[in-house]
């Protein structure tokens, strides 16, 4: 696709699928973890009172987009952002109201998504993933062939989420869903999800504001490269966040329905997580600049570099477990107290690392935002009587040393 498109088309479709991930998030009231966590999960009219929630979410969603779409129409016509900004893009209004409509496509997905979680039946959800992926992307390239240029990513995406809502009614296992609504239940979801809702609206602004602060201080082209290396590193996040949702919590939800100790299995599964993060770590600074130079053409070598020093953001991952362990025992607070430390450092830091080093600059205060709440993880674990002394040394000494010595293979630290 880097090779059909320009990089401003890039750095325009990162700009509208932030803001269409905001708009989620603003009305994410924790739907699936509610199924996932609950005993009622095999109740028809508890799913179904599920689904029907998210059917008017979807559609809500999409009817919010159009307005902001509309209100950043009008502030271009008042000349508010900048010459450089990715906000001034003029299609950009109309990219976001038609990609928004994926919403109201995703509000039609069966809850058998959620369910299938809960029993750990993930070979469907892999495959179901996995195909549309594949559709999606390979919509995307043809349509990029006859010349449709940005439109070819839009339609694609939207093609992809169609061909995942047949397969969540067709090809998972569970209940069948149709339009039910009691509003006990309603009452109970939102009870709930009022504390989910407030740390995903912190949470989103602290993951996207990397991108939504940098739209404004750099053009579309800086932000097209910046978002090619931005997606090997969301790849990892993705990653470990389907594991946190599809494996984690539902382990550590059913140690905590059967009353067993959840620290043993929160650190069973936590030390494998780490593996992976860390490894991961690894390959994209350490070969970061092999697999842009093999993958991308020359417009694109920059993204290399900025490997060389974003990835160190996925050590704040190490610590997500926990976040599950919050919710499973019902403390959504603590965990958006957690997304609130980390929303003031991002804010914080970027302007300033951006306006004294430039560029450069702003990717270590990315870096230093995300692990800023890792004293505090540690302190509300202890709170907790979560933790484990030595096992949290041990892994803040590998955080330590594995940046030293990244910074110094790649340059990035002189000593």
């Amino acid at each position: 696709m880097t090779r059909l498109l320009v990089p401003e088309m890039f750095g325009v479709m990162m700009i509208a699928n932030v803001l269409m991930t905001g708009l989620v998030l603003l009305t994410d009231i924790g739907l699936a973890p509610a199924i996932i966590r609950s005993s009622r999960s095999h109740d028809p009219i508890f799913i179904n009172t599920i689904w029907s929630i998210k059917v008017v979410r979807g559609g809500f969603i999409w009817l919010i987009s159009l307005c902001a779409s509309y209100g950043l129409f009008i502030l271009n016509q008042g000349d508010w952002f900048s010459g450089e900004s990715v906000y001034r893009e003029p299609i950009l209004p109309l990219i976001i109201s038609v990609l928004t409509f994926g919403m109201v496509i995703s509000g039609f997905e069966s809850t058998r998504l959620a369910t299938s979680t809960k029993a750990l039946d993930q070979k469907r959800i892999v495959i179901m993933e996995v195909v549309s992926q594949v559709i999606a992307l390979a919509s995307m390239v043809g349509l990029a062939f006859i010349e449709l240029g940005i439109w070819a990513l839009v339609a694609g995406n939207l093609i992809g989420r169609v061909v995942r809502l047949i397969f969540s009614h067709t090809f998972l296992l569970g209940i069948p869903n149709r339009w039910v609504w009691n509003s006990d239940i309603v009452k109970e979801v939102v009870r709930f999800g009022k504390w989910v809702l407030f740390s995903t609206i912190v949470g989103f602004l602290f993951k996207s504001g990397d991108r939504l602060l940098l739209g404004s201080m750099v053009n579309a082209e800086i932000l097209g490269v910046y978002s090619i290396a931005f997606m090997f590193v969301e790849f990892i996040n993705t990653l470990i966040a389907k594991i946190n949702s599809s494996i984690v919590f539902p382990i550590l939800s059913d140690a905590y329905n059967e009353n067993k100790p959840l620290k043993p299995s929160y650190y069973k599964v936590r030390l494998k997580l780490d593996f992976i993060i860390i490894s991961s770590i690894f390959f994209l600074v350490l070969g970061g600049h092999i697999i842009i130079d093999l993958l991308y053409d020359k417009r694109f070598s920059d993204a290399g570099n900025i490997l060389n020093i974003l990835p160190l953001i996925l050590f704040s991952n190490l610590y997500n477990p926990f976040e599950q362990y919050l919710l499973v025992i019902g403390r959504p607070e603590l965990m958006t107290l957690l997304n609130v430390i980390r929303f003031m450092g991002l804010f914080i830091f970027i302007p300033v690392g951006f306006h004294l080093y430039g560029f450069d600059g702003g990717l270590y205060a990315i870096v230093l935002a995300h692990c800023f709440s890792i004293p505090f993880s540690l302190y509300i674990k202890k709170k907790q009587n979560l933790i484990d002394i030595k096992k949290e040394a041990l892994i803040i000494s590998i955080i330590l040393l594995s940046t030293i010595l990244l910074l110094i293979a790649t340059g990035g630290l002189v000593i």
